[in-house]
């Protein structure tokens, strides 16, 4: 917190059920359920799927979600559509960390608080900033967000309380979206991006996904996530291309740090990055394009965050990097212009 904000009072814990499924997603064919519906009779166990893993259980996830967190000061959605972290109040304002970083204030009357939650899903860009252009004509930021909604309602119809970092094609900063999973007491942050890089032709999809380098937790829900994801885009017969070195890896800046802003100011939080298809290739993008690609990339998400809620999978596709180190850009480079 800054000095500005030093001394400001507790926050009343305010726990609002999330409202990231309702009226989010069109969708014109049926959402898959994670379990199976099969009644289980006389207490007797059943076999059910979590995505591409059986398990044995009579439990329904709900009743298998560790408790929310308490005492967490929780998230303001701006009129713009992004979600802030409360850091305090003067009584009159939320004190929030902007939607390009710094302080923010967000007025108190007809504001609704947010969290605590389960689950943060950041849908990567946004505003200005559309990430890598797609070759059918569907950019990285609409993909971004599409996906985010429909993993928000696969989740929420399990129990699951979710937060969108933004829920608009808004801007905001890594830092800006890194805060919500602290603020709202997460279990897991995942941040959704697709590559902009086409690559070279593959027999498998070229899927990254990035972990905190000193976080166990964090490379295992990338683990599992990973598994999820390359098993349901790899059901497709489509041309994929490769960035080059697809897997489950870190990536640190020269000081040592994670290379990624969000994975290393979420510490705290278990966070992954990760990239599911490309829309710089055709054939992924055509993919992409149609609902039945992007819900499968949902489902998989979907899939391996429950895993990780719920079970001590480890997941797969880990590698020890080629690259480990990148040089850290700027802030100036974020990229974020703040909606008027």
């Amino acid at each position: 917190m800054t000095a500005r904000w030093q001394g400001v009072a507790a926050l009343a814990v305010v726990t609002v059920s999330a409202a990231c499924a309702g009226g989010y997603v069109e969708v014109k064919e049926p959402i898959v359920t994670i379990f199976a519906d099969d009644e289980v009779g006389d207490g007797e166990a059943s076999t059910s799927t979590v995505g591409s893993v059986e398990s044995t259980t009579t439990v329904a996830v709900s009743d298998r979600l560790a408790p929310l967190a308490d005492g967490v000061a929780g998230v303001v959605r701006s009129a713009a559509g992004a979600a802030l972290a409360i850091e305090g109040t003067d009584g009159e304002s939320w004190l929030v960390v902007g939607p390009c970083g710094g302080p923010h204030t967000i007025p108190a009357a007809g504001a609704v608080v947010l969290g605590p939650h389960h689950v943060v899903l950041d849908p990567g860009h946004g505003g200005a900033d559309r990430g890598a252009p797609g070759a059918a004509g569907v950019d990285e930021a609409y993909l971004n967000l599409d996906v985010g909604r429909r993993v928000a309602a696969l989740l929420e119809s399990q129990g699951v309380s979710v937060l969108l970092t933004r829920d608009a094609d808004v801007a905001m900063s890594a830092s800006t979206r890194a805060a919500t999973a602290g603020a709202t007491g997460a279990m897991a942050l995942v941040s959704i991006h697709h590559s902009d890089l086409a690559g070279e032709p593959a027999s498998a999809p070229g899927t990254e996904a990035w972990y905190q380098v000193d976080d166990s937790e964090s490379r295992r829900l990338a683990g599992v996530i990973y598994e999820e994801v390359t098993a349901a885009l790899a059901a497709f017969d489509v041309g994929w291309q490769s960035p080059g070195e697809p897997g489950v890896k870190y990536l640190l800046n020269q000081r040592g740090d994670d290379f990624h802003t969000l994975l290393r100011d979420s510490a705290g939080t278990p966070a992954v990055l990760i990239e599911l298809a490309t829309p710089a290739s055709p054939d992924e993008a055509a993919l992409l394009a149609s609902e039945e690609g992007r819900q499968a990339e949902a489902g998989a998400l979907a899939a391996g965050i429950t895993r990780f809620l719920v079970d001590d999978d480890e997941g797969r596709g880990f590698i020890e990097p080629r690259e480990r180190v990148r040089v850290a850009e700027t802030a100036a480079a974020d990229g974020c212009e703040p909606a008027s």
